[in-house]
This record gives structure tokens, C-alpha cells and sequence, in this order.
């Protein structure tokens, strides 16, 4: 799980940083960026580094981590999310739409 983790995390930011748009949560993107593990989820680096946290937290057989990871994607999902979709909807507005109504939020 963390090896799956890590390659879809890193896979997503190796693609911002080639179309050399902001990986900085309420800054402009660049590029609206739909391809590569972008076409099945509209975050894949957050569902990446949850992925690797869950196999950290196993290799460490470890527990703690289990409760601290749902108050870290509510907030995600609550707060970090809706503000770069909100800067994302102003930059590119019905390309985002069509893109936000293709492919869901998480997977």
C-alpha cells in the first residue's frame, strides 16, 4: 500500500512540476491538468499520500496514525479542496466544470 501510495503521489506531482503549474493549495494553476492519474480522480496526490500514510502506519505496526487520519481528510476535504477547486473554477471556468462533472473528487 505504501509503494501504491507513493507512485500515484509521485506520479501526480511529477506532472505538475513538467507542466510547471502550482502544487500551493489557493494559488492560480497554469494548466488545467486532466491526464495520467488525473483521469480517474481529481486529487490523486491526496488519495496517493493517503494510501502511503495507511502503508506507513502498517509496516510501523503502528495504530495511532488510524485516528489522526480522518481529522486530516475532513479537513482536506472541507477546507484545502474547496479552496483550490474555487480558484480552479475562476482560472478555468466551464473547462473545469466539464472536467469536475467528468471525474469525482477522490476516485
Amino acid at each position: 500500500m505504501f509503494a501504491a501510495g507513493a507512485i500515484i503521489a509521485g506520479w501526480s506531482l511529477s506532472i505538475f512540476l513538467r507542466n510547471r503549474t502550482t502544487t500551493v493549495p489557493g494559488q492560480e494553476s497554469k494548466k488545467l491538468i486532466t491526464h495520467g492519474p488525473y483521469r480517474v480522480s481529481r486529487n490523486p496526490m491526496y488519495l496517493g499520500l493517503t494510501l502511503a500514510y495507511l502503508g506507513e502506519a502498517g509496516l510501523l505496526v503502528q495504530v495511532w496514525p488510524l485516528f489522526v487520519l480522518p481529522l486530516v481528510l475532513v479537513y482536506t476535504n472541507r477546507t484545502v479542496i474547496p479552496l483550490e477547486e474555487n480558484v480552479l473554477k475562476k482560472v478555468f471556468g466551464g473547462e473545469y466544470e466539464s472536467y469536475r462533472k467528468k471525474v469525482n473528487r477522490w476516485l
